[in-house]
C-alpha cells in the first residue's frame, strides 16, 4: 500500500488483485495491471486517504486511480475522488465531495512525494457549509539498510456560517 502515499511505487509490484473486508463489514478491492511501459491501478472504497470528517464521511465511497511508469526515473500520479449524498430531510449536510491528487518519484535512492486536496466540501441545499483543504510533502532516502524519511502535512476545515 505504499503507492497510496507515493504513487511511483506502483511500478514495483505489477499484476495483482486484492479484496478486503474490515471489522465493520466494509469491503474494499483493487488491482494493478501493466500495459506497455505503464502501470495502472484502480482501487475502490479505500477511505484511509480521505481527510473529510463531515456528516457524510461514512457514506463516501472513494475511487483511487493511479498510473506510473519507469523511464530511468520511476514516477507516479494518483487521483482519489469520493462523493456522497444524504437525502434525509433535516440532515445537517446534503452532499459531500472530495478530490485528492498525489505525485511521486523514485530515483537515485530518493523518493519524494506530494499530495494536494483539490476539492473538499460539504453542502446543504446547494450552499457550501464546510470546506476542507490540505497538502502534504515528504521524502524517503535509501541509505543502505536504513531508510530515513520526513513528512509534513496540513489539513484544515473552514466552516461557512
Amino acid at each position: 500500500y505504499n503507492f497510496f502515499y507515493n504513487p511511483a511505487y506502483i511500478n514495483d509490484f505489477k499484476n495483482w488483485l486484492i479484496v478486503e473486508k474490515d471489522t465493520n463489514a466494509n469491503a474494499s478491492f483493487g488491482f494493478v495491471s501493466s500495459m506497455m511501459n505503464f502501470n495502472m491501478g484502480l482501487f475502490f472504497n479505500r477511505d484511509g486517504g480521505l481527510g473529510n470528517t463531515g456528516a457524510n464521511s461514512a457514506n463516501l465511497r472513494p475511487i483511487d486511480l493511479m498510473i506510473g511508469g519507469d523511464a530511468g526515473v520511476k514516477w507516479g500520479l494518483g487521483i482519489q475522488y469520493a462523493a456522497a449524498s444524504n437525502p434525509t430531510a433535516g440532515a445537517a449536510i446534503d452532499d459531500s465531495s472530495e478530490l485528492n491528487v498525489r505525485l511521486g518519484a523514485s530515483f537515485s535512492g530518493l523518493d519524494p512525494f506530494a499530495s494536494y486536496r483539490v476539492i473538499g466540501k460539504d453542502e446543504l441545499a446547494g450552499t457550501d457549509v464546510n470546506e476542507y483543504s490540505g497538502y502534504g510533502v515528504g521524502l524517503r532516502y535509501h541509505f543502505g539498510e536504513w531508510t530515513p524519511y520526513a513528512h509534513y502535512g496540513m489539513a484544515e476545515r473552514e466552516g461557512k456560517g
